[in-house]
């Protein structure tokens, strides 16, 4: 619960900052609908996440110290990864620091002792993946730099 609030007034600065991004008039989208379309649906997933928390009851006291480190472990991600994308490089370079993001947001959130064969090569393909369908996606066919 306590990852969902942090993450809501995060998102929450994001998409009030987003909202100076002047409107470009080359663009079919623009920088600012784009900037400001994750935080809107990252809001909504946490504010699902609430819901469905306090609708099953799966809020419990003892869980709060791994909810806490979680939390930090993921927002440390976060601005590693908005460091990574403000160095630039373009495609390849998000499709860079996107990937590792990826890999480094599974290795958090896996839940197992070890992560099989398998588990890990899921993981590989979609960090590698991922990224550059969106990528390719932005670039060629919306027609957004990337930073």
């Amino acid at each position: 619960m306590i990852t969902y609030l942090v993450l809501l007034l995060s998102v929450g600065g994001l998409y009030l900052n987003a909202a100076s991004i002047p409107d470009s008039m080359f663009e079919p989208v623009g920088g600012r609908f784009l900037a400001q379309l994750i935080p809107a649906f990252i809001a909504a997933l946490c504010i699902f996440g609430l819901v469905y928390g306090r609708l099953t009851g799966s809020y419990k006291s003892g869980a709060r110290v791994g909810s806490l480190k979680l939390s930090a472990q993921m927002f440390g991600l976060l601005f590693a990864y908005a460091f990574g994308l403000s160095l630039g490089g373009g495609l390849f370079g998000f499709v860079a620091v996107s990937a590792v993001f990826v890999a480094a947001l599974s290795w958090v959130l896996f839940e197992g002792d070890q992560p099989s064969i398998r588990e890990i090569a899921w993981v590989v393909g979609l960090a590698i993946s991922l990224p550059l369908c969106i990528g390719l996606v932005l670039t060629r066919l919306l027609f957004v730099s990337l930073p």
